[in-house]
């Protein structure tokens, strides 16, 4: 992989619960400069700064702390744009469904920084079944149309954008004006990328395993640990879903 590629824009960004730096990638080439990352999963900060020793992304602290735990003051009137990736455990399939009551929930965190920061823009993603959660998702929009002048939501899925996996995500935007709603992608798939289509089957990847190691496992098995409802693979030759497909693969 090679660096992001900066665009000519003077735009400043913090990244809450940054992961493993997709989100500081993508607002990279938008052509934000970060002023930090915040993230207490020891694994993803470990591959953040392994990214910018590699030059994959430019220099920025990168603080393993809780969101909710530092002090954003010193930031005040020097962010564009806060980046929040607020956990998604309460409202995906995979989590217990309490939504805001789940103790992992990162919102209010989320609205911390931005008072204390006061972004002129706001980005938040979660999984699309945020907006099942009446209370939340209100609480959300709320929060938003309270401090920023415009706040718009789109379902986005990654297969759209060149990805092959169905990925739908929520967004939030806010800012202080109107935003168009994002268009599809429209440019060269991975594929097209690589010169090849990267994957005949892609359910090794998506459950963690070897192929050689799948192969031990009983089809209800294979069915059970790739039963997800939101992260959908398929197959890019048969176009049949990763969790029935026969093609041999080629990894």
């Amino acid at each position: 992989m090679s660096k992001a590629p900066r665009q000519d824009v003077d735009a400043t960004s913090v990244e809450l619960f940054a992961g493993a730096g997709g989100a500081a990638l993508g607002l990279q080439r938008a052509g934000f400069q970060s002023l930090g990352h915040i993230e207490v999963d020891k694994h993803a900060v470990a591959t953040l700064r392994a990214a910018m020793d590699q030059g994959l992304l430019d220099e920025a602290p990168v603080l393993q702390k809780r969101v909710e735990n530092i002090d954003y003051t010193r930031q005040r009137g020097k962010v564009t744009a806060v980046w929040s990736s607020f956990p998604c455990p309460g409202y995906s399939t995979q989590g217990k469904g309490k939504g805001m009551d789940d103790p992992r929930d990162g919102w209010g965190g989320t609205m911390r920084a931005v008072d204390q920061i006061e972004p002129v823009w706001f980005i938040g993603e979660n999984v699309d079944l945020a907006v099942r959660h009446k209370r939340a998702f209100d609480t959300i929009m709320l929060g938003l149309i309270t401090r920023f002048g415009w706040v718009g939501s789109w379902a986005l899925n990654a297969a759209d954008y060149g990805v092959p996996q169905r990925r739908v995500r929520r967004f939030f935007l806010a800012g202080p004006r109107a935003v168009r709603a994002p268009a599809g992608w429209g440019g060269p798939s991975l594929g097209d990328v690589l010169g090849r289509e990267p994957w005949a089957r892609l359910e090794p990847m998506y459950m963690g395993y070897l192929e050689s190691e799948l192969a031990g496992f009983a089809p209800e098995q294979r069915a059970e640990l790739m039963a997800d409802g939101i992260d959908q693979w398929w197959c890019l030759e048969c176009d049949e879903d990763a969790g029935v497909c026969q093609c041999p693969s080629p990894l």
